[in-house]
C-alpha cells in the first residue's frame, strides 16, 4: 500500500522537506486502522526517532511513536469492553462468545481518570504510555516553525541548528568518507560553520551582501545567527534592491518570494517580480 501511495507522487523526485510532508500528512496515517486492532511488529529506525518525535517547539518534527500510539488505540478497545458493555455490537458479540464469567462493574466508578469527565482519550493514553518526555525548549525552534517560508528552507534551517548537514566532517564521523577536509579550498575540517560562513567563497559572498559593521555576526553561534537573520534586521544588507523582498516604510523586512520563470530577458524577470510581489502584498493584506 505504501509503495502504491508513493508511486503516484514520484517519490524519488521529492526533496527532503517533501518527503517529511508526505510522511506526516499521508504515510503516518496509513497504519492507523491497523493499530486499533493488532500489535504492530517492531522495526529498526535509522535515525534517532525520539528527537524527531519531539514537539516542533522543542526541536522535533511533531511525529508520534507508532508503537506507543498503537498501544493507546488498543487501550481504547479494552476500555470500551469494560465500560461500554452494551453500546457497541462488536463488544456484545465478543463478550457473549468469549467471556466465561459475568463481571459486574459500578458504572459510577469505572472511568478514565486522566480526563475530568472520565471518558477515554487516545491522546491522554499516549502520554500515559510514553510519558511526557519533552526536550528543552529553545527560541530558535519556535522562530523556524513560525517563519513564513518554503518547507524545504525551514527544514534546511532545522538541520543546520541540529548540526546535521551532510558536510565532509559529518560524513567522516558516519564513516561515509575518510577525509573530513574541504575538497575545494583544502580546509582541515569542512563542518557546518566552514560551509555556511568561513569557506573563502562563502565568506566573500557574505562580504558582498552584508554591511561591514555587521560582519561580526558571522562569529555568533549558528543558532543565534540564524535567529537574528530570521527576525529581520533591515540594516544588514548593502543593497537589497535586487532581491525579491518587500519592506515597510521603515525598511523592516515583510516577506520574500521566488518564482521559476525559465529563460527570459532581464525586463521580463523584473516585470514578473513586480507582478508576483504586488499579488503577494495584496493577498497578505498590504494596501
Amino acid at each position: 500500500m505504501v509503495l502504491r501511495k508513493l508511486s503516484g507522487w514520484k517519490a524519488r523526485c521529492l526533496s527532503l522537506a517533501g518527503r517529511v510532508t508526505v510522511a506526516k500528512a499521508v504515510l503516518a496515517t496509513l497504519p492507523t486502522y491497523t493499530m486499533q486492532t493488532v500489535v504492530l511488529p517492531k522495526r529498526i529506525c535509522l535515525i534517532k526517532w525520539d528527537d524527531v518525535c519531539q514537539p516542533v517547539t522543542c526541536g522535533g518534527l511533531g511525529f508520534r511513536h507508532f508503537k506507543t500510539i498503537n498501544e493507546a488505540f488498543l487501550m481504547k478497545l479494552a476500555f470500551n469492553m469494560l465500560v461500554r458493555r452494551n453500546e457497541y455490537l462488536w463488544v456484545r458479540f465478543i463478550r457473549a462468545n468469549f467471556e466465561r464469567t459475568e463481571q459486574h462493574f459500578n458504572q459510577d466508578r469505572v472511568g478514565w481518570r486522566c480526563n475530568q469527565d472520565r471518558s477515554f482519550m487516545v491522546k491522554s493514553a499516549y502520554i500515559v504510555r510514553h510519558g511526557e518526555v519533552i526536550g528543552p525548549s529553545n527560541r530558535i525552534w519556535n522562530i523556524i516553525h513560525t517563519f513564513q517560508s518554503l518547507p524545504r528552507i525551514k527544514l534546511f534551517m532545522w538541520l543546520i541548528c541540529h548540526r546535521k548537514l551532510m558536510t565532509n566532517d559529518e560524513r567522516a564521523c558516519r564513516h561515509f568518507a575518510d577525509d573530513p577536509s574541504c575538497s575545494i579550498y583544502g580546509a582541515a575540517c569542512e563542518d557546518i560553520d566552514h560551509v555556511l560562513r568561513w569557506c573563502p567563497a562563502t565568506y566573500q559572498t557574505w562580504n558582498d551582501l552584508i554591511v561591514p559593521n555587521k560582519m561580526y555576526s558571522l562569529s555568533m553561534d549558528i543558532s543565534d545567527w540564524i535567529a537574528m537573520n530570521l527576525q529581520g534586521d533591515s540594516n544588514f544588507a548593502k543593497n537589497p534592491s535586487g532581491w525579491p523582498v518587500a519592506r515597510d516604510s521603515a525598511g523592516r523586512w515583510l516577506f520574500g518570494f521566488s518564482k521559476f520563470i525559465g529563460a527570459c530577458s532581464v525586463t521580463d524577470a523584473e516585470l514578473w517580480g513586480a507582478f508576483v510581489g504586488l499579488n503577494l502584498a495584496w493577498d497578505k493584506g498590504f494596501r
